[in-house]
Formats: structure tokens, C-alpha cells, sequence
């Protein structure tokens, strides 16, 4: 293979990856937008509900708002996380931009044996400081 053969390989590699990476953030942006509105909408109820039932003092109710609050709250986390997700990707769009991108890599968090690494490195610099 000649060298012209490779980089156009890569050249199309990256240029699908370009694309998949614009239609995953596309589709984050979108379902995020989605979680924003269901977090206030189930978030508000949820308030209202215990303010309510508290005053009626109504523990079934209650409960019911607390669940609600919980589950704002559980659309609220899937939010931070798609838009950690897609900070990374916007970041490999910018390497393939700048002509920095060597393939794709982990979105969403880096494997245990990276973080076993890094937790061990950590440990071994407190250590010798102490």
C-alpha cells in the first residue's frame, strides 16, 4: 500500500467519524432538551404534591411527591451526564478539525484498569510525601 492509499483511509475514517459524532451530539442535545423540561415539570409536581399532602397531612401523598422529586432528580443526572458525553465528542470534532484526531475514544468514562492506575499513581505520590 502507499502511503497516498493510507492517508485516504484515514481521511474517510475520520470523515465517518465526523458525521457520527455530529448526529450523537444532535441526538444528546435533543434528548436532553426532553429531560430539561421533564426534570421541571416532575420536579415542580413533586413540590406541590408534598407541599399539599403535608398540609392535609396525606403520608401516601407524600410519598408520592418525594418519589416524584427523585425521579426529577434522576432526569436531572442523565442531563450532567449527556452533556459530559457531549463535551467529549464536541472535543473530537475538534481534533478531527485540527487535524489532531487519531481515532475515536472513550465517551463516557475510561475503563477500570485506567482508573485502577491512576488510583494506585495517586496513592504512591501521598506515600512519598509522607
Amino acid at each position: 500500500m502507499e502511503n497516498n492509499e493510507i492517508n485516504q483511509i484515514f481521511k474517510e475514517k475520520e470523515l465517518i467519524d465526523l458525521k457520527y459524532f455530529i448526529k450523537q451530539r444532535d441526538s444528546l442535545n435533543n434528548t436532553n432538551i426532553l429531560y430539561i423540561y421533564g426534570y421541571h415539570v416532575i420536579n415542580s409536581s413533586g413540590i406541590i404534591l408534598t407541599t399539599v399532602a403535608t398540609y392535609y397531612d396525606n403520608k401516601p401523598c407524600i410519598l408520592a411527591g418525594i418519589t416524584l422529586n427523585i425521579v426529577g432528580q434522576l432526569l436531572n443526572t442523565f442531563v450532567h451526564l449527556n452533556n459530559s458525553i457531549s463535551d467529549r465528542i464536541y472535543k473530537n470534532i475538534l481534533r478531527i478539525k485540527d487535524n489532531k484526531y487519531f481515532g475515536s475514544t472513550n465517551l463516557i468514562d475510561p475503563d477500570k484498569d485506567t482508573l485502577i492506575k491512576q488510583s494506585n499513581s495517586r496513592s504512591n505520590t501521598i506515600d512519598e510525601k509522607v
